[in-house]
């Protein structure tokens, strides 16, 4: 099975996982077919992908979509406002039960996270089993009446950078440990000894300027950097930079090097190098948020 873009050509299947994601109680009888031409269901798919609001994602598995997930900004059952679009989702019945759904609606996270939209709203049956999917994805109740529940997923909760300085090597440590004993590439420490002698050389001798990447109070990623004075001006030279194992693919890199750019800016720096090599994982990420290879360097290189 694999999740991708609903192609424009196909937006009239919209329809059919429309009237499957409709809720049928036990024992109930389904409506027929037709219901999803109220005018009251329209919204949800009439003249789909002429606004910039519009994103769907199918499951395709042997050449057939089984399912889909989409959002709009419209005035359906879990509106809340004009900035937050509504999210609908479906698979046919028989693929129920696989957990298509679970990365259905995982892949459309990452997707409006990415598209910088701050939350995402949607509305439940009660007794639908979807609900407890929902509540295991982040969503929280913020409304309900006697039949349906409304639902938010914060998307982008308030992230803040905070300088760190040299004393916070304890705090950093662990979440060094654990993002990197699971890199398949990284065979640098044997044990914990070498992970402090690094660590102690890398913050307490050279001096860097740290960054902590912060969601309230957890520290969720940082970033351990010098700043360089050249000829031809000052530039943050990045060590490390890394991410929480569980919030890694979830946009949080790319808002994280956001706000350090930022911070740079007010330091009246401009530029930012690392080095980095093209079978990690990192190789990637860095040329997707705008870096330039320099080749004869081996190194990144991004101006702002």
């Amino acid at each position: 099975m694999k999740i991708r873009k609903l192609q424009a050509e196909e937006s009239e299947l919209l329809k059919d996982f429309l009237y499957e994601a409709i809720f049928i109680p036990q024992g109930m009888k389904a409506p027929e077919k037709s219901i999803i031409e109220n005018e009251e269901l329209k919204v949800y798919y009439k003249d789909f992908g002429s606004g910039k609001d519009d994103h769907c994602l199918v499951a395709e598995d042997k050449g057939k979509v089984i399912g889909a997930v989409w959002v709009r900004i419209m005035n359906d059952y879990g509106h809340v406002d004009d900035q937050t679009p509504s999210l609908a989702i479906s698979l046919y019945p028989e693929e129920r039960n696989k957990g298509y759904g679970s990365r259905l609606l995982e892949e459309m996270l990452k997707l409006l996270k990415d598209e910088g939209y701050q939350k995402v709203s949607l509305s439940v049956q009660k007794e639908n089993y979807a609900y407890k999917m929902y509540k295991k994805a982040g969503f929280k109740v913020i409304g309900e009446n006697d039949q349906e529940y409304i639902m938010i997923r914060e998307l982008n909760a308030e992230l803040m950078i905070r300088e760190l300085d040299p004393s916070y090597i304890e705090e950093i440590k662990p979440l060094f440990r654990k993002v990197f004993e699971v890199a398949p590439w990284n065979e640098v420490w044997d044990d914990d000894r070498q992970l402090d002698e690094y660590l102690k050389d890398l913050i307490e001798v050279r001096n860097p300027l740290i960054y902590g990447l912060y969601e309230k109070e957890k520290l969720l990623g940082v970033s351990i950097g010098r700043i360089k004075h050249w000829y031809a001006g000052t530039e943050y030279y990045i060590e490390e930079l890394f991410i929480a194992n569980d919030f890694q693919h979830h946009g949080y890199g790319k808002r994280f090097m956001e706000l350090i750019e930022n911070d740079l800016k007010e330091k009246d720096i401009h530029e930012i190098y690392l080095v980095t090599d093209r079978d990690k994982p990192a190789y990637d990420f860095y040329r997707k948020t705008g870096f330039k290879e320099l080749p004869e360097l081996t190194s990144f290189f991004k101006e702002f």
